[in-house]
């Protein structure tokens, strides 16, 4: 049976590896895109479980508009969004479950659990 994929979208590559390692972890497949652009892509060439987002990206194209655009293709898209800043973006993101970073594995796993409503198997 195959596993759950992910896509992961950060411009940081560093970062987005740690989450995939976090997410193989926890029993998900994953792929990563570097920005908005390349996430609309990979979304159109394959079939995702869910999203997890960096929000702050450079290109003009938020990680909060990216979900937006997704969920317009997608309406029942899970999508996690992350962030390094803290109540600077709280207004925008009130459609979307954010996660702090940094975060653990355990915070990860949490995050999904509520996104999912329970773990993907």
């Amino acid at each position: 049976m195959a596993r759950p994929q992910i896509l992961v979208v950060d411009d940081n590559e560093l970062v987005a590896e740690v989450a995939a390692a976090l997410l193989d972890a926890l029993g998900y497949d994953t792929r990563i895109a570097t920005g908005p652009a390349e996430a609309m892509d990979l979304y159109e060439e394959g079939h995702f479980t869910a999203v997890l987002s960096d929000i702050v990206m450079p290109g003009g194209i938020s990680g909060v508009q990216l979900a937006r655009r997704l969920r317009i293709r997608q309406p029942d898209l899970p999508i996690l969004l992350s962030t390094g800043y803290s109540e600077a973006l709280a207004y925008e993101v009130m459609d979307f479950p954010v996660l702090h970073k940094p975060y653990r594995l355990a915070d990860l796993e949490s995050a999904l659990g509520r996104l999912f409503g329970s773990p993907l198997s």
